[in-house]
């Protein structure tokens, strides 16, 4: 490493270090570098990620949009991978960590943008290979209802080319707030999410398994993968 990249990237790191000690983000719920916060969190995102990457085609690029995107890290690994990604949030404090790290790094492959999606102007997104929609339908749901939580994510299947990763707050054990403008899921929400996922227009729906929900002890989300053929 040349003399000035390395202390581009010294400058790079105490960024972070003093965004993340000055309480821009108190609890993070992705991991961020040299951040002190170890905890549940963190783990819970890591799980996600390693069933994830475990059913992701490494042999080609792709592209990725990363919505609800956070601090990056989904968006940041798939773009290590030789991805190109686009994040997108609304919070311009996670999206401030997320440069950081994309600059501490030194990614080319990956951007971040604030954008807040609603039912009118999700079609103006481009089409990707892949796009992850994490613990954000549910948010949807809350603001527009659930009719255009559903819009968004139709709108959102039509401009996936390959694979969605999804996951959202289930009505067998969320919040009541949540559960009055969610679908009812009914007994068994594994197979509502498999049934929303083809009616979205997705040849195959697959789960990767059940993870907890971030501060609860008990409660368990499915991560939900539907694939075009």
């Amino acid at each position: 490493m040349s003399f000035p990249k390395a202390i581009h990237r010294l400058l790079t790191k105490l960024k972070l270090v003093a965004i993340m000690r000055l309480g821009v983000i108190r609890l993070p719920y992705q991991p961020v570098p040299y951040s002190s916060g170890k905890g549940r969190r963190y783990q819970g995102t890591l799980e996600r990620w390693n069933a994830t990457v475990s059913v992701l085609d490494t042999t080609r690029s792709c592209s990725v949009l990363d919505v609800g995107c956070n601090t990056g890290f989904f968006s940041i690994e798939m773009a290590k991978r030789g991805n190109f990604c686009v994040g997108v949030d609304t919070a311009g404090k996670q999206l401030m960590v997320a440069n950081s790290i994309k600059d501490l790094y030194q990614l080319d492959g990956v951007t971040f943008t604030r954008m807040k999606i609603d039912p009118e102007n999700v079609s103006s997104l481009p089409h990707f290979d892949t796009t992850f929609c994490l613990s954000i339908f549910h948010h949807w749901a809350l603001q527009y209802g659930a009719v255009g939580a559903i819009s968004i994510m139709k709108t959102l299947a039509d401009h996936t080319n390959g694979m969605l990763i999804f996951e959202t707050a289930q009505t067998n054990n969320c919040s009541e707030k949540y559960r009055k403008v969610l679908p009812d899921m009914g007994p068994d929400p594994k197979k509502w999410l498999e049934e929303f996922i083809l009616d979205l227009g997705f040849n195959e729906a697959i789960s990767l398994g059940q993870f907890g929900v971030i501060d609860t002890d008990d409660d368990t989300r499915e991560l939900m993968i539907g694939k075009k053929y």
